[in-house]
């Protein structure tokens, strides 16, 4: 029986080392996006009926139903059109069991009519920090470990003889680097358990839609700011996880960035040599070296006119110039000192992901209007805000001062501790 399960196992970790990397969205990327696509109408339909009671998010749901927007003008005319025939409710003041009325009647984060306040004090929050794509599949079986059943003793034994003087070193390598099926449905499927743990805020690795030829498990390759990625899940998965936790008194905090992207683009010399990581400089490399690259990790041609495949280039669109980058190549992440405002830190690549032009106003701008869609289209709590240290100090303050717009519902936290001289990068409260 050992040497049998010995044998499965070695089986198993062979062919996860055999597993071919993702790229274009063929293979386990189409089956993800075939399961997101199933599971919607699901999720949807449980928001409708347990989560959004009367009167209801009709303009919320009909944007779930719809695919995600490419610009964020797209999305300010989508909400637009949907509130010409659902308004929102008049009446001053008025509450919906421990929701509020969302206050913004204006621009692409008028999505929801109602919003569940975020705590006016963190300090009494229980935190329980989580990979999504490592938590939970929502498929586990706590009784089986390779085919034994725990729940008896002989199968308990054999796991035990099995354990003795193995090598799991194998186990880690074949799956360290790749992705391992965690969702928001597996999320979803343990907020009972994390409840029972004493837990009430959940904080939740980033989420957004990943470069599809990087195995980013983690989340923080960002290429679509407007979308979900469908390793984890859909849109509606995550305003369902949020919604659901709500309904238990608990809380969600995103990871989120906002002064980096995946691989989006490469450099590309005079002479066609391509460098995904140059050498550093300290201006920014000429424009003409920019390529986006498109789903099959390759630059784009041209004549596709900036390719709009859903993993092609970068969403949303307003980001699509070489402006919205600094180009500056692979740096000393170490380097210089923090308030430093053009400091090799601060201006770099982060290896393959793409540092934002964020000195460029416009780029900025996106970035924050691309996160309040993000917090009015999920209610979510409040924001973990990644690597506050690469950016200056007037960006920074300008990120959360603008998100404190959203402060009722949003609380920020930062990243890494470091003092800023600016009493607005405090943590917000409603």
């Amino acid at each position: 029986m050992v040497e049998s399960d010995r044998e499965t196992l070695n089986a198993l970790i062979e062919a996860l080392r055999r597993r071919p990397f993702l790229c274009g969205a063929h293979g386990a990327i189409a089956a993800d996006l075939r399961r997101a696509a199933e599971q919607d109408d699901e999720a949807i339909s449980k928001l409708t009926q347990t989560c959004l009671r009367d009167p209801g998010e009709p303009v919320l749901l009909e944007m779930l139903r719809r695919p995600a927007p490419r610009s964020l003008e797209e999305a300010r005319q989508l909400v637009a059109g949907l509130r010409a025939t659902n308004p929102a409710p008049t009446k001053a003041g008025m509450t919906v069991d421990d929701r509020m009325p969302w206050p913004f009647a204006f621009g692409p984060s008028h999505i929801r009519n109602w919003y569940t306040p975020s705590p006016g004090d963190w300090r009494d929050e229980v935190f329980y920090f989580l990979l999504v794509d490592r938590f939970s599949d929502a498929h586990e079986d706590p009784a089986k470990l390779i085919g034994n059943d725990l729940t008896t003793a002989t199968g308990r034994e054999c796991i035990a003889r099995l354990s003795e003087g193995h090598d799991w070193s194998g186990w880690e390598e074949s799956g360290h680097e790749r992705y391992q099926g965690g969702t928001l449905r597996g999320v979803l499927s343990k907020l009972d358990y994390l409840k029972g743990l004493g837990v009430t805020t959940i904080w939740l690795s980033p989420v957004l839609q990943q470069c599809v030829t990087s195995e980013s498990y983690h989340g923080y390759g960002i290429q679509n700011f407007l979308d979900v990625d469908p390793h984890f899940g859909t849109r509606a998965d995550l305003c369902l996880l949020v919604a659901e936790a709500h309904n238990r008194s608990m809380r969600v905090i995103l990871d989120v960035i906002f002064n980096h992207t995946g691989m989006v683009f490469t450099y590309v010399h005079p002479d066609g040599k391509r460098e995904d990581t140059p050498p550093y400089t300290s201006g920014s490399y000429d424009e003409a070296t920019f390529k986006p690259l498109g789903e099959d990790g390759q630059p784009l041609d041209p004549q596709q006119g900036g390719g709009f495949r859903r993993f092609d280039y970068i969403y949303p669109l307003e980001l699509r110039s070489s402006a919205s980058f600094v180009r500056a190549g692979t740096g000393n992440l170490g380097e210089g000192k923090v308030f430093d405002t053009v400091a090799e830190h601060k201006r770099t690549d982060f290896l393959s992901l793409r540092k934002l032009n964020l000195y460029n106003k416009e780029t900025l701008d996106t970035i924050i209007e691309s996160y309040k869609w993000l917090i009015a289209l999920s209610d979510v709590d409040g924001l973990r805000i990644d690597t506050f240290k690469h950016t200056t100090p007037e960006q920074a303050t300008t990120f959360t001062s603008a998100l404190k717009v959203c402060s009722i519902l949003s609380n920020i936290l930062s990243g890494e501790t470091i003092t800023l001289p600016s009493p607005s990068l405090l943590p917000l409260h409603p």
